[in-house]
This record gives C-alpha cells, structure tokens and sequence, in this order.
C-alpha cells in the first residue's frame, strides 16, 4: 500500500509541473494534517483539470484481500483533455467520406451565417432549433423576426 506521504510528494510533484505550487503554499495552513494537504493537492490539480490515472480492475483488486484494493503501485497524474474523441471522430468521418459541412452537422456546431447574427437572433435561431426547426428554417425564421421587429 502507498502511503500518503508518497501520494503527496507525487500530487506537489504534479503541482509543480503544472505551476499551482504557489497557489498550495498560500491556501495550506501550516501545522494541518497530512491527509488535508494531500485532499487540498487534489482539489487544485482537480481544478487544473489535471485527473490522477486510473489502472482499471488491476488497480482495485487484490487476491485474498476483503477489501479487494490494493495500491501497492503509485498511480501518478496525467493531464486531461477537453474532448479525447474529437480527433478520432474527425478521422472517422473523413474516412466516411463526410464533407466539412456534414462533420458541422454532425457535431452539432452552428451554421457560419450564426456568427453574422445579434444576440436576439441568435437567441431565436437556438430556440427554433431546441423545438426541433431545421437549420434553414431557424435561418429563415430569424431573418423575417428580425425584420418584424424593425
């Protein structure tokens, strides 16, 4: 089992490469519990959106243990990303033979013509497509509101 100065040294070793070491120091206060600093690295890492790895079943089970957990291995951290498929669906539509336009529509991105729009007509445009008009119509919609509202 690691022990939890170990799991803190790696935390305020992942603090220091993300640079959030400072922001540790000025929020510990001195004297706290191991425990407490190690939850305070977390939180900040966490805020970072730096996640600590996760080695599925192997990392959990432990033979003859009644607890079945075992972290006789040291996790570490890695850093997250936002989207971890966007790559892969970019590769796969292509490889589908989707055109720029259709990747658009398929992950769910506005039209170009949305950045032309003011804040009202676009708060039109997103209320037509949430009730389920298409795109064109949402388009068509917004332009002959605008001008009635003129």
């Amino acid at each position: 089992m690691v022990s939890v100065e170990v799991k803190l040294t790696e935390a305020l070793e992942a603090l220091d490469k993300v640079g959030k070491r400072a922001k540790f120091e000025e929020k510990r206060k001195a004297g706290s519990p191991i425990e407490v600093q190690l939850n305070l690295a977390e939180t900040i890492l966490k805020e970072s959106r730096v996640i600590r790895k996760h080695n599925g079943a192997a990392e959990l089970f432990v033979e003859g243990s009644p607890f079945n957990r075992d972290h006789s291995f040291s996790e570490g951290y890695v850093q997250e990303t936002t989207d971890p498929y966007a790559g892969g669906d970019k590769i796969i539509n292509e490889s589908l033979g989707y055109t720029a336009e259709q990747q658009r529509v398929l992950n769910g991105q506005p039209p170009a013509e949305y950045a032309n729009l003011t804040e009202a007509q676009k708060r039109d445009f997103d209320f037509a497509r949430l009730i389920g008009i298409s795109e064109a119509d949402a388009l068509k919609v917004v332009k002959i509101t605008s001008i009635s509202r003129n």
